[in-house]
């Protein structure tokens, strides 16, 4: 699996998550609040939470079906951790 990050528009962080074996691509989106309140200061804090991210809807995927285009999380709509969030990415197919 290749992480990269994409250019900054806007204050959200977008990382694009590539598949290897040509098994698809999907980019995960953190909003600007949900990083605040994740307290994820650096690009290091954001790359390690966006992989754990990926790495559970990748764990919990069903392979018959195609990845979304984009999994956008914000604050309103998350847990109040990153530890919170992996498991429950690992709980349910998003």
């Amino acid at each position: 699996m290749n992480i990269t990050p994409l250019e900054h528009t806007g204050n959200s962080t977008k990382y694009t998550v590539e598949l290897t074996k040509k098994r698809g691509k999907f980019m995960i989106s953190l909003s600007y609040t949900l990083c605040a309140v994740w307290q994820l200061k650096t690009d290091e804090e954001k790359l390690d939470a966006v992989t754990h991210m990926a790495n559970a809807i990748v764990g919990r995927h069903n392979p018959e079906r195609p990845f979304k285009d984009k999994y956008i999380f914000g604050d309103h709509n998350n847990e109040d951790s990153v530890e919170k969030m992996v498991t429950y990415l690992k709980r349910v197919e998003v």
